[in-house]
Order: structure tokens, then sequence, then C-alpha cells
């Protein structure tokens, strides 16, 4: 089966949660039948909502990094790893 891509295009001043709630069911609904979302904008660097909340538009799973680097060398791509304490791993 082929994969679908469904693509976000968003601009300064968009509406968060016309982002935020429709990537999340396509996004599993992706993971069910096979297809994968991206995020884009017109221009290359941060994109920030209406509310001022900014998207950083390169992003990806830190044991991927370097991948990504060579895929989009105009890119600038920061290699730190950032972790996040979740309930469940919190203390």
């Amino acid at each position: 089966m082929q994969r679908r891509r469904i693509v976000f295009v968003i601009f300064d001043g968009f509406q968060a949660l016309d982002l935020a709630g429709p990537h999340e069911a396509f996004q599993y609904a992706g993971t069910l039948a096979g297809g994968d979302c991206q995020v884009l904008a017109p221009a290359a660097g941060p994109v920030r909502s209406s509310s001022g909340l900014p998207v950083p538009l390169v992003t990806t799973h830190w044991t991927q990094d370097e991948q990504l680097a060579r895929q989009h060398p105009g890119v600038r791509v920061d290699c730190d790893l950032v972790l996040t304490a979740s309930k469940d791993t919190a203390p």
C-alpha cells in the first residue's frame, strides 16, 4: 500500500487549535493506515501562532539528528538531546 502524506501549511498568526487538533487525528490515523504528517511554512524558521506559541519547523527524534542534517544541509539542526519528565518517570 502506498504511504500517504498529510501536509499542514502554517503561517505567522495561525490558530494553534487549527493545527493541533487535525494533526493529532491524522497522525493517529496514519499510524493505523500507513501515513505521515508534515508541518510546513512558506519560509524556513520558527512560526508563531496568534497567541505567540512558537512552532519550530525542524524537529526530529534525537537518534535521527545526523540523518536530518545530511538530508537538509541548508538547515541548522540542533543536535542537543532534550529530556523531559512525565508522570511515569518523575521522582
